[in-house]
């Protein structure tokens, strides 16, 4: 079954501490929840194209390392009626960029520690990749079979 909804978490060391980027969303979908990197794949787009395109979309980040994080989210959408199964990703920034917000989706931005990032997200799916991340991705060195090319 092919995807049709990405998420990407992004991760950058601040003070020798990982960070994770959370957006607050300000559009008509989910107003005021703060996510992660969330979007739609386009009719012939992959899943990983489609991540890579709405990290940059959405934040204006080129990520230094991305991979796939050997997790699906799942949940339900009221609004399309159906169950999704959506591929989580995740992007390492080790330069310095600057975040900039697609202003029709987010208004801010905020780079958490992951318990108070935990302590911020609304879903449960949510919170469950971030304690995947931070267990496979973050407390250990990543498996390079899961790094993809950029």
């Amino acid at each position: 079954m092919k995807p049709f909804i990405v998420i990407v978490h992004i991760f950058k060391m601040i003070d020798g501490q990982a960070k994770c980027l959370l957006l607050h969303r300000c559009g008509k979908f989910i107003s005021g929840n703060w996510q992660m990197v969330t979007g739609k794949v386009h009719e012939g787009e992959s899943a990983i194209a489609a991540a890579q395109r709405e990290l940059f979309e959405e934040t204006s980040l080129r990520p230094d390392r991305f991979y796939t994080a050997d997790f699906l989210e799942s949940f339900y959408l009221e609004k399309f009626d159906t169950i999704c199964h959506a591929p989580v990703f995740l992007a390492f920034i080790d330069q310095e960029q600057t975040v900039i917000l697609s202003p029709e989706e987010h208004d801010k931005y905020q780079w958490l520690s992951i318990p108070d990032a935990l302590s911020l997200l609304e879903f449960s799916g949510q919170r469950a990749a971030l304690i995947h991340i931070e267990e496979q991705f973050i407390k250990k060195t990543p498996n390079e079979r899961f790094l993809l090319k950029l």
